[in-house]
């Protein structure tokens, strides 16, 4: 990647990392009608929608808190100016996006147990190769299980083709793992 490209990457992550201050006290303010995100929040999403891109809210929040956590995007206004509409995903999301030669891959990194922080550097995009990138949200445990499997399976395709899965190959893997449990699961 071109230098542009890996600037553009790691401000994409720096974005999700640390738009809106993320602690107790930011979970509690806004129920008592005080601002507890960035300054210019609102000024940066909206020059980012009036230049023409959709935006998608990613909220390490549990599903429990969905509606709350829509209400304080919606009713967040800095300078009389309010955030841009999008839509929210609650819990663990993973997001990425391809331009030309380059592409970006961003998510939470919050590893929690329904509103306890356990962690807020939890690995949830892994490296399989230099072309293959694996995001994976959801239980910590289930998905650092899926992860080894899924290295396991690509290491023994390696021995056995010798070269590097394409990664149409490897989601016809992840597909096949992950409904295996499912049909299993249905038989019993």
């Amino acid at each position: 990647m071109a230098d542009s490209d890996h600037f553009a990457v790691k401000a994409l992550i720096q974005l999700a990392n640390h738009t809106f201050l993320s602690d107790v006290l930011g979970q509690f303010m806004p129920f008592v009608g005080m601002d507890w995100s960035q300054t210019g929040v609102t000024n940066l999403f909206s020059a980012i929608k009036e230049n023409g891109y959709q935006l998608l809210f990613l909220s390490a929040r549990s599903i429990s808190q969905a509606y709350h956590t829509r209400q304080f995007l919606f009713n967040l206004k800095q300078d009389g100016k309010a955030l841009p509409e999008g839509s929210v995903v609650n819990g663990s999301a993973v997001v990425a996006m391809v331009g030309k030669n380059c592409f970006a891959i961003a998510s939470d990194r919050r590893l929690g147990v329904q509103l306890q922080t356990i962690a807020t550097d939890f690995q949830k995009i892994y490296r399989i190769h230099d072309k293959l990138f694996l995001g994976l949200s959801g239980l910590g445990t289930d998905a650092q299980t899926l992860y080894q499997r899924l290295v396991y399976q690509h290491k023994l395709y390696q021995l056995r083709e010798e070269r590097d899965m394409k990664p149409e190959t490897f989601a016809s893997l992840v597909s096949a793992r992950l409904y295996e449990k499912s049909y299993s699961a249905g038989s019993s």
